[in-house]
């Protein structure tokens, strides 16, 4: 994906299915769409099924959320593109 189409997209939702291509880049199912994040996937930045993801218009980096056992969402990372 080209570097300025990331950054104008915004994308959220519960992540639902994750699968990874050969390089371990992941696509993730959420809201009834795909997102491959490919080289903007930060390895440090684990991400799970269940787990929540934010990215915003303008900005290159996303955050990822858990849902705690009482249900509030707590962040659980933040990519470093």
């Amino acid at each position: 994906m080209h570097k300025m189409r990331f950054y104008n997209k915004s994308f959220h939702g519960v992540i639902n299915k994750i699968e990874r291509d050969e390089k371990y880049f992941p696509s993730l199912y959420f809201n009834d769409e795909i997102q491959y994040l490919g080289g903007y996937f930060d390895r440090l930045c684990q991400i799970s099924v269940g787990d929540s993801i934010v990215k915003r218009s303008g900005e290159m980096n996303y955050s990822v959320y858990w849902k705690n056992s009482s249900g509030k969402w707590i962040l659980k990372c933040q990519s470093q593109k």
